[in-house]
């Protein structure tokens, strides 16, 4: 599994990226993963106008408490979703988006399984009005924007396009890899991804981003539409970009890059945590199918989680767009 996400994060001790808490915005966290169950949650705001907000809205319900409460729920995720839905006029405009963690069978090995993901989406605001209902998303490769459904940014299909295109390419070239040069592949897998969300290519016109964006101007708007945002003008741009990588073995590697100065400059910090997963043994596997209200037919004998081992480094790295500042 790969995951890239834009965004601010903090770390704490039981979820990583972990919870934020400042004077004027509750606890609570916009994108973390759980380092037992695997389960990863993303939270995103849908801009909307404010004549568009519902009376309704409570300061009781802060879109950063989504993000914990998923991570936190023992039950059926869907249930969880759904009760977001019942409540979903009293939040301004989100869309939650969850890896939820699976067992399927190993291809590799008979009898044995293996973790995958289901990619579960909801979004309380869609145009025109009708019923929004928490959904897995079939697609192997998607994107996720902050437009109401069903629309979406340029920017957002032109990702998603060049994602998968790489990860195509990157699967073709993994078949020749063996122990000797993994890490140059592993080291050009990220540098690539991290090429993806630095993308600079304008994709303006967009008249979804202009009508969600009405107090910018044309010139920002093109500099919305890139990839690595910046607006010089309203000391506005991309602050973090972060990579989760779920291998075979269910070992985690978690990038970020933190931008130290304005995006324009390029300079960044860089920060490396490998997590290892506790596999989905017959205890987790059996409970989960449970309060799913389904049976095991057979249930396979495997080793006990391991002990989660973690170890990071960072460092300051210096990246200059080819093309030049503007």
């Amino acid at each position: 599994m790969c995951v890239c996400v834009f965004g601010d994060s903090h770390s704490d001790t039981e979820t990583f990226p972990g919870s934020v808490e400042t004077a004027d915005s509750p606890k609570g966290s916009w994108f973390a993963m759980d380092t037992v169950s695997g389960r990863v949650s993303v939270t995103m705001e849908t801009l909307q106008q404010r004549a568009e907000v519902d009376s309704d809205i409570s300061d009781d319900f802060p879109r950063s408490s989504i993000t914990p409460a998923v991570l936190a729920h023992q039950g059926r995720l869907e249930g969880l979703l759904k009760e977001f839905q019942a409540n979903s006029t009293r939040y301004l405009g989100f869309k939650v988006l969850v890896f939820e963690p699976i067992s399927v069978a190993d291809p590799t090995h008979l009898g044995k399984s293996v973790r995958s993901y289901e990619v579960w989406h909801y979004c309380n605001m869609i145009s025109p009005p009708e019923p929004s209902n928490p959904k897995i998303l079939s697609q192997k490769t998607g994107g996720i924007g902050n437009a109401v459904p069903p629309f979406y940014w340029r920017k957002v299909a032109y990702a998603r396009e060049m994602f998968a295109k790489f990860i195509d390419g990157r699967m073709m070239e993994f078949r020749a890899v063996d122990e000797g040069n993994f890490q140059d592949y592993k080291r050009s897998l990220v540098d690539g991804l991290f090429g993806i969300l630095t993308d600079r290519y304008q994709n303006y016109p967009d008249k979804q981003l202009k009508q969600q964006s009405p107090n910018f101007t044309d010139a920002e708007c093109y500099s919305y539409s890139e990839m690595l945002t910046r607006l010089r003008e309203r000391n506005y741009g991309t602050r973090l970009q972060t990579i989760i990588l779920v291998d075979h073995d269910d070992k985690v590697h978690y990038i970020e890059r933190f931008f130290t100065r304005a995006p324009e400059d390029f300079q960044y910090r860089e920060s490396n945590l490998w997590i290892y997963l506790p596999p989905m043994h017959a205890e987790i596997r059996a409970k989960k199918l449970k309060d799913e209200g389904k049976e095991e037919s057979r249930v396979d004998e495997e080793q006990p989680p391991r002990t989660q081992m973690f170890s990071a480094e960072e460092s300051m790295s210096q990246h200059q767009d080819a093309r030049g500042n503007d």
